[in-house]
């Protein structure tokens, strides 16, 4: 069942903003490559987020 076509609201912005990077990316499965920013943005929300349920399990 999991393999069943869908189309979800984030795929049909991309293809109504553009139907090319729509075919790139759902249709080819290509991935835009991460930038040094966006990884440096995940680990800070990564750490962030894990310090805080750590201060959270303390109370």
């Amino acid at each position: 069942m999991a393999d069943e076509p869908h189309l979800s609201v984030t795929q049909l912005k991309m293809y109504l903003r553009c139907p090319l990077q729509h075919y790139f990316r759902y249709v080819c499965g290509l991935k835009i490559p991460l930038t040094g920013s966006l990884t440096l943005g995940w680990t800070v929300h990564g750490t962030l987020e894990e310090n805080h349920r750590e201060m959270c399990e303390e109370w």
